[in-house]
């Protein structure tokens, strides 16, 4: 076995095996050596693969890294933005529907409503209007 520096046999018996240091590199090459066992170099460092965004599932460790797969396009998310609605991942990214520009919102004031509104936007779909201070 790899991780085995040393057997000692007498009449075709094994008296004792002596294992190689932790962390030597197995004979193969392909890991390193934990407990007289060869291990990856993720099990030997005990990595921990998490999802790189909310549109990444969590990977598996190969050769000391991490994969990061993408969630399909479609699965929902959360962007963080307040002023989107209907967010799902695309190519790995969260992106949400700003509604005011998808669905061609404008706030325009008439002539009444500018001497009491200070200002007029568009937030999720609908417009908001801002009070002018009393005076």
């Amino acid at each position: 076995p790899e991780c085995i520096a040393t057997v000692e046999c007498a009449q075709g018996e094994c008296l004792s095996k002596t294992a190689q240091a932790d962390g030597t590199i197995c004979a193969e090459g392909n890991g390193f050596c934990l407990n007289a066992s060869c291990v990856d170099i993720c099990d030997f460092n005990n990595v921990q693969c998490t999802a790189a965004g909310p549109c990444f599932d969590v990977g598996d460790c190969t050769g000391g890294v991490c994969s990061n797969p993408m969630k399909d396009d479609g699965t929902l998310c959360d962007d963080g933005d307040s002023s989107t609605d209907n967010d799902q991942c695309i190519q790995g990214v969260c992106q949400g529907e700003d509604l005011c520009v998808t669905n061609n919102v404008t706030c325009p004031l008439n002539a009444l409503q500018e001497e009491c509104i200070a200002s007029a936007f568009c937030q999720n779909g609908i417009c908001q209007y801002t009070d002018k201070l009393d005076g």
